[in-house]
């Protein structure tokens, strides 16, 4: 019986370790795509820049957040920080400024920026938001857009085709 076990327990370790790094490699390349599914910090800015007094103090926290690490493992810890920064940081940052204008807005806003985003779900043909749905992932440009809708007047008369030079 020990010859069989000093035989077959190689091959049933190599088993398990093939199986466990074919687990962790799955394990990290969903976790490589859902970081680079996500924002970065050129659409984040870009899009938090209409409230600049909250992607100001979320970006103050994220930047405390990532430094942690260093902190705590010195130069070990570096690696960690700057992969929290650059890809978690986004997510937090968004998360904090859609938050923070959700709550600054009134209700009105509120409305009038759930009205842009159903028309625009209307146009994709996906479902139209309930009335009581918190803050979108697009929450700040819906409300920008409403901003924008109610600044805009349509021209009062329109050239007929006829009288356009040919």
């Amino acid at each position: 019986m020990g010859d069989f076990l000093t035989f077959i327990a190689p091959k049933a370790l190599l088993w398990i370790g093939f199986v466990v790094s074919m687990v962790l490699t799955g394990l990290l390349v969903a976790l490589a795509a859902w970081a680079v599914a996500g924002p970065w910090w050129p659409t984040t800015l870009v899009q938090n820049g209409f409230r600049r007094h909250r992607s100001c103090w979320a970006l103050i926290q994220a930047f405390a957040i990532a430094t942690l690490p260093i902190l705590l493992l010195g130069e070990h810890g570096v690696g960690v920080g700057a992969l929290i920064f650059l890809v978690f940081a986004p997510r937090y940052v968004n998360w904090r400024v859609r938050w923070g204008a959700w709550h600054d807005d009134n209700e009105a806003t509120r409305t009038t920026a759930r009205t842009i985003r159903n028309r625009l779900r209307d146009r994709q043909e996906e479902a139209a938001m309930p009335p009581g749905a918190g803050p979108w992932p697009e929450y700040v440009n819906d409300v920008v857009r409403a901003t924008r809708d109610q600044l805009y007047t349509p021209p009062e008369t329109v050239v007929p085709p006829d009288a356009l030079p040919s």
